[in-house]
């Protein structure tokens, strides 16, 4: 928990980067791997694992690294394997309109902790007439 929490507070800081980047050497590759990148990519991971669901997730992978296997692959190649697989299932739960790709895109090529804000509409009494995130 200690590193997850770790990463969450060095991503609300100005020095904050995504999980994933561009790089130009392994010298730039050494220097962005800290508690954002362990901490978010850990997050991500098992946000991934409760979207498809184990078996789901292992077919995904199993589908990636036979298709890659001996070859350069690319993120979006991965985030690709894993949309398909949400997709065979016909899993609604995310919203009829979820893309597993805009959703990893959100969590992995921009910076900064996600933050919920909730909307409150009050009657008259005081009592929630309506509450949205």
């Amino acid at each position: 928990m200690g590193r997850k929490f770790g990463g969450i507070s060095a991503d609300g800081h100005t020095t904050t980067h995504p999980v994933r980047n561009d790089v130009a050497s392994l010298a730039e590759t050494e220097s962005i791997f800290d508690g954002i990148s362990y901490g978010k990519g850990a997050s991500f991971l098992k946000q991934v694992t409760k979207v498809l669901g184990r078996d789901a997730l292992s077919r995904a992978l199993a589908t990636y690294f036979k298709n890659f296997q001996w070859k350069n692959a690319e993120y979006s190649d991965l985030i690709r394997c894993f949309e398909e697989e949400f997709k065979k299932n016909n899993d609604t739960s995310m919203g009829n309109n979820f893309s597993f790709t805009e959703w990893s895109n959100q969590w992995l090529t921009s910076s900064g902790a996600n933050m919920l804000i909730p909307i409150v509409d009050y009657n008259n009494n005081g009592s929630v007439r309506n509450l949205r995130i």
